[in-house]
């Protein structure tokens, strides 16, 4: 699934596919869609975005709801990959990613750099990355919340199993739960 306008998808199972960038959805431009009751899984990218890739560096907003974002890979953001843009997620769940693929580095669950993450009651669990940091969150001068998250069971062969903060931002957690990650479970670099 491929947008470079503004657009709304609301229960809709997007699986088994592959691309480069969003190997399930790829938004590009300066859109703003709102993503409901969505499923995406068993997708894969050869570089960024297993899952979902939201990108160009244009402060675009995608909104998640209420979604299951599962069993996704690529090289980084096995889950979801963002670069530059504003991404709101509640009520869901990013399970099972990995960027355990040949040249696999950051952010099994979610990579983000640059713009701004929010998430507010979302479950980050059993995610991997694979030669370097960052099991469930790689957050790289982001601005942004973290609410009510779990993030449980997450790995990296490297440092930050759960999240990894680093160069820059400010991330905000509040009322938020960290189990059972491993390596470094939250590793911070400034």
């Amino acid at each position: 699934l491929y947008s470079s306008a503004a657009s709304d998808v609301y229960k809709r199972q997007v699986g088994n596919s592959s691309g480069d960038l969003g190997g399930g959805i790829r938004v590009d431009g300066n859109s703003y869609p709102f993503m409901n009751n969505m499923v995406v899984t068993n997708n894969s990218a050869d570089q960024g975005g297993g899952g979902i890739y939201f990108g160009n560096n244009n402060n675009a907003t995608l909104t998640i709801g209420s979604s299951n974002i599962s069993n996704n890979s690529a090289q980084y953001g096995g889950g979801i990959g963002v670069m530059g843009n504003i991404v709101n997620i509640s009520n869901s769940t990013i399970s099972g990613n990995t960027t355990l693929v040949p040249g696999g580095t950051q952010g099994g669950g979610v990579y983000a750099v640059g713009g701004s993450v929010d998430m507010d009651n979302v479950e980050v669990s059993d995610n991997s990355a694979g030669s370097n940091n960052a099991g469930g969150l790689y957050l790289q001068t982001v601005m942004g919340s973290l609410e009510n998250i779990t993030v449980a069971n997450n790995s990296a062969n490297d440092e930050g199993g759960a999240l990894k903060v680093c160069c820059g931002g400010t991330i905000d957690i509040e009322n938020s739960i960290f189990f059972s990650n491993s390596s470094y479970t939250i590793h911070l670099v400034f």
